[in-house]
This record gives structure tokens, C-alpha cells and sequence, in this order.
């Protein structure tokens, strides 16, 4: 590890050790560049009291496994741009940015040509995201996302292609908390292999629902994707009467949405 004041440290798990913690104390405050070489299985970044020193993102380079949690809770990171996922060896970036609370934005491409299956809670928590690439799951081999920007509630909209062309099939909570964004485009779900949207976007700042979200999709659960959205106050589309769909999981979808023009006649295992 050079840490950029010429003291670097050499790192070894030769003798079968799965974790080691390295601290590393400045001699003089400043501005460092740090650099892992060599083979990396993963890493974390873990400082009780430091975690608002780490401003920017260079590059992500080969690690070799695993991105869990690596910069959980860094709130002085603002700068990400470095960070595009491209090495092939990487599967896991659960919780990666969780409760980053001063990101503002994604880089462009920054999953597209990864080998990334599971990313939940990748952004959850930070409250100054304002943007979603446009396609952010498109081309990537993720198949589960929970939780993604849960709790994002600078996010005012959904790209209308951000899980096209994708592999997404589980994709719960993943918008839940997110009170800013009003509305959801209608054809989100389509031509995907979502089946799981469970808590999709409950406790957000919906104001309507179009009637076409889940027409011709493969999504069966929905569980309380929409409990908690005191702000729709339009007509609830009548998604229990959709022809040729058969829903597996369905309970409290709307529970808790009482302007909604039509909430008293909405099934009660429904609300």
C-alpha cells in the first residue's frame, strides 16, 4: 500500500490470514494520493473516526472478488468518477456506497461491463444523489438489486430505461423512501425478467400510478410496493383485475395510500 507520504506498507496473507487491518497515521495534514499494488481480494474502508477525510475515487482497479461495503459511510467522498467497475473478477458491491451521504452523482457506465451479480443497498442512504445514469442496468449480469437507493431523497426521477436489456429479477425496496420522485414511467417493468418489485417504492412521493406498469411483465410480487404514499391522489389502476395475470404476493400494496379517489374500494388484501 503506498500512501503517497513515501512510507509505504507491504501486506501479506501468506500465512492463511482472511483479514488484516492496516492504520496508517499521517505525519503532516495534507492532501494524499493512496495506491493498493499487487493482488487484492477485497478491502474495506474502515475508520471510526475518519470516515469524512476520503474525498475522491481514482480508479477501482483489478480487485479480485468482492467490493462489499468497501467505502460504507465515507460521507467526505463527493468525487466517484473513478470508480467504473470493469474488472471481471468482481461479483459483489453490496452496501459499496451505503450512507455515502455527499455523492451527488454516478458515473456514466460504471456497472455496464462488469461481472457484478448483486449490488443491494449499493447507494442506499445517500440523501445529496440527484441522478440515475440513464440505463444503469443495462448489459450488466445483475440479478439482485434490494435496496439500491433506498433512502435517496435528493432523486426526483426514474430513467424510463434504467432496467432495460437487463438481468434484474429481484428488485425490492430498491426506490423505497425516495419522496421526491413523484412518478414511476409506464413501462419500466417491460421486456425484463423482474418478477420480485416487493416494497418497490413504499414511503415515497407518488402522486399517481399508470395503469400500464405491469402489463405484459413477468412481475408476480408486489407487496406493499406502494404502502405508505399518502400523496396519490388520483385513481388507483385496478391492477387485481389485469387479464391473464396471476399474482403470487400482493398484500398491503397499497396500504396507507387514503387520498387515492378509489381507496375505499380497493380489496381489502389490497390495502
Amino acid at each position: 500500500i503506498d500512501w503517497g507520504d513515501g512510507s509505504p506498507n507491504t501486506v501479506s496473507t501468506e500465512n492463511g490470514d482472511s483479514k488484516i487491518e492496516i492504520i496508517h497515521t499521517y505525519s503532516v495534514a495534507g492532501t494524499y494520493i493512496v495506491t493498493i499494488n499487487g493482488q487484492c481480494r477485497n478491502f474495506r474502508y474502515n475508520a471510526a473516526s475518519g470516515y469524512d477525510v476520503l474525498k475522491k475515487i481514482i480508479q477501482i482497479g483489478d480487485v479480485s472478488f468482492s467490493l462489499d461495503e468497501a467505502f460504507r459511510g465515507c460521507y467526505g467522498l463527493t468525487d466517484i468518477n473513478g470508480a467504473i467497475i470493469d474488472s471481471p473478477y468482481i461479483y459483489n458491491a453490496d452496501s459499496m456506497f451505503y450512507m455515502c451521504t455527499n455523492i451527488t452523482t454516478i458515473p456514466p457506465n460504471m456497472i455496464t461491463n462488469s461481472n457484478l451479480t448483486a449490488i443491494n443497498y449499493m447507494f442506499a442512504g445517500c440523501n445529496k444523489l440527484t441522478s440515475i445514469p440513464s440505463g444503469f442496468f443495462t448489459g450488466t449480469n445483475i440479478s439482485v438489486a434490494n435496496y439500491v437507493f433506498r433512502d435517496c431523497t435528493a432523486l426526483t426521477l426514474i430513467p424510463a430505461d434504467i432496467f432495460q436489456s437487463s438481468n434484474l429479477y429481484n428488485v425490492n425496496y430498491m426506490f423505497s423512501g425516495c419522496w421526491m420522485i413523484t412518478d414511476i414511467p409506464e413501462g419500466i417493468f417491460q421486456n425484463t425478467p423482474i418478477v420480485y418489485a416487493n416494497y418497490f417504492m413504499n414511503n415515497g412521493g407518488l402522486t399517481s400510478i399508470p395503469a400500464g406498469l405491469f402489463t405484459n411483465t413477468l412481475v408476480t410480487s408486489i407487496s406493499y410496493a406502494f404502502a405508505g404514499n399518502i400523496d396519490i391522489n388520483t385513481t388507483i389502476p385496478e391492477y387485481w383485475n389485469l387479464p391473464n395475470k396471476t399474482w403470487s404476493s400482493t398484500s398491503k400494496c397499497f396500504n396507507g395510500c387514503t387520498n387515492a379517489l378509489n381507496y375505499a374500494s380497493i380489496p381489502t388484501t389490497w390495502k
